[in-house]
């Protein structure tokens, strides 16, 4: 073989071996991808919302309530508790999220929350349902099946009221109505565009800082989205009726019998965490104001309560 045609085959062997080293990269980085990109479809995609068991086997459903504060929710809570025993699922209530700051939570105690939800999923032999006061959490993003979520909602002003009057009225000097609080500009009664604020559309939307961000479009779209995607029932505590009756028909497994034993049982014990301030009527004017101050938040209220009559109306 002389030295040039040696020189051709040396040429050929390097280039097919340095083909063959880029084919195994690229094989490598797809295997990886797909090993770190694994989206599982959440219970409610997959249908699994009417008793069915979950696709590992391993204790059924998984319902999570990640409350919005003043909403409602400590009535919605005693009435799972209550239906626990009856409908043959185990409730656990979170540690967490009573504070403010407590709810949107960084990527690293977002999975700590999926995991522990996981892990007791994994050890029951029943269906399970959790609360906690937090912004939605997306359990894909750390490789675990999304639960069925729920949630309650309310009128945004009337949510503001109510968080007003349950602060501690210890750290004012004196009681304070919540329109002389508004009229004097406090920052716990001040809405600025753009600022920071626990408000309602965090709680679907997520822990990104422009979901909490006042009246910000993109928010109110990604927390529309993901209540048609991720979330069975949101309930409105203006139309609790309704509420209660698409919670039963949508998800009997935790909420049959919940209508009979909310009439007859929990309308008996009304002064249970309610407050006993009983704030004066406000003025027209300023609700008005505070509405227009609270607008992408009011948008985001209407999407849910027509959804909400529309779910009312299609499972009759």
């Amino acid at each position: 073989m002389d030295r040039h045609t040696l020189r051709r085959v040396r040429l050929c062997l390097w280039t097919v071996t340095a083909a063959i080293m880029c084919l195994t990269v690229v094989y490598l980085n797809v295997l990886s991808e797909g090993k770190t990109r694994v989206v599982k479809r959440s219970l409610l995609e997959l249908d699994l919302t009417e008793g069915t068991a979950s696709p590992d086997g391993k204790g059924g459903e998984v319902l999570f309530f990640n409350r919005v504060p003043k909403s409602g929710s400590e009535m919605l809570v005693l009435l799972i508790s209550w239906l626990q025993s009856r409908n043959g699922f185990r409730h656990y209530r979170l540690p967490g999220g009573r504070a403010g700051n407590d709810r949107r939570l960084s990527t690293q105690r977002q999975e700590e929350v999926v995991s522990t939800i996981n892990e007791i999923k994994s050890a029951s032999t029943v269906p399970t349902s959790f609360d906690r006061h937090i912004y939605f959490t997306n359990f894909s993003s750390y490789g675990y099946q999304n639960p069925i979520y729920i949630n309650l909602i309310r009128d945004p002003v009337d949510k503001m009221i109510s968080r007003f009057y349950y602060a501690d009225l210890k750290k004012r000097k004196e009681a304070q109505q919540f329109e002389e609080c508004v009229a004097a500009g406090a920052p716990e009664c001040r809405f600025i565009n753009g600022h920071l604020y626990d408000l309602a559309i965090p709680y679907f939307c997520g822990h990104e800082a422009n979901c909490s961000q006042l009246n910000n479009r993109d928010a109110l779209e990604r927390a529309k989205s993901n209540v048609e995607k991720y979330f069975k029932v949101v309930g409105v505590l203006e139309n609790l009726n309704e509420t209660l009756s698409v919670l039963e028909r949508s998800l009997p497994r935790y909420f049959r019998g919940v209508q009979e034993l909310y009439f007859n049982e929990l309308q008996t014990e009304m002064k249970y965490n309610k407050n006993k301030n009983n704030p004066r009527k406000m003025k027209e004017s300023t609700r008005r104001k505070l509405e227009s101050s609270l607008k992408l938040e009011y948008d985001f209220y209407y999407f849910v309560k027509k959804r909400l009559l529309n779910q009312r109306r299609w499972k009759n």
